[in-house]
């Protein structure tokens, strides 16, 4: 018969490094969060007094679309705005838009010249071209990545001292290891609220990385990629490889309870 001792160390291990995996993968994905525009609802708004809508490369597959906004009371014209898809992974921002059709554009955003923009590295508040509402969504972006930065790094720490707990047969070791785990999936949790945060943000007050008119926010459509769904996976996983190593850190107390018996 199998030693019950070896039996749970494997299981928590097993379930520790797949549930680092499902936290870990997503880090370095653009598919948590997927921007589209709806080319019926854009043009169908060149009707409207304050600005015009035109499709810039219809013969493209990456669309831009335009938007050139009238003079105001002072005779004042804004420059144009420019609305285009993007993957949002955790830490960039990136489109398929090639470079040459970036540099025909005169006066293209220099925030998004190149295919993929990185808020972790590039964003500064106070130098940001976003406006108030882009950068508290950059902001809320950065924070994201900062707690699954935090929980992978939980997720490091509780491998090696699990090992080290598992090699020494170590009850405090253990412990210390499912709370490791179980600070990384509150961390995970985190990370998933605040980007859920920030897309009802974009939607019910039309916040937006790109300059947008309000009346054309229902034009914009802002879906969930597999990435966050992992991640969850990745929560749940951890919190059961915590009950595995206290469950570990008791059942080791047992053995040796009946040792010293």
């Amino acid at each position: 018969m199998a030693n019950p001792l070896i039996l749970v160390s494997l299981c928590a291990m097993f379930l520790g490094g797949l549930g680092s995996l499902f936290i870990v993968i997503p880090m370095g994905t653009d598919t948590w969060e997927y921007y589209r525009y709806s080319e019926t609802a854009l043009l169908g708004k060149n009707h409207s007094g304050a600005y015009t809508v035109t499709l810039v490369n219809p013969n493209e597959t990456a669309k831009i679309f335009r938007v050139d906004h009238f003079p105001d009371k002072d005779n004042h014209t804004a420059k144009p705005d420019y609305l285009f898809a993007q993957d949002a992974g955790l830490m960039r921002m990136c489109d398929k838009i090639s470079a040459a059709t970036k540099a025909s554009i005169k006066s293209w955003p220099p925030m998004w010249k190149n295919t993929c923009y990185n808020f972790v590295t590039e964003f500064d508040e106070e130098t940001s071209p976003l406006n108030s509402n882009g950068n508290i969504l950059a902001k809320m972006q950065t924070s994201a990545a900062s707690c699954l930065i935090v929980s992978t790094i939980d997720l490091i720490t509780a491998t090696v001292v699990g090992i080290i707990a598992i090699l020494k047969k170590q009850v405090a070791l253990c412990m210390v290891t499912g709370t490791l785990y179980m600070m990384a999936g509150i961390f995970g949790v985190f990370t998933v609220v605040i980007i859920y945060t920030k897309t009802a943000y974009e939607i019910d007050e039309c916040f937006a990385f790109v300059p947008i008119p309000s009346e054309l926010c229902k034009a914009r459509e802002i879906t969930y990629g597999y990435s966050i769904s992992l991640v969850w996976v990745g929560v749940v996983l951890c919190v059961c490889t915590c009950g595995f190593w206290i469950f570990l850190a008791r059942l080791l107390t047992f053995i040796k309870s009946r040792v010293m018996l």
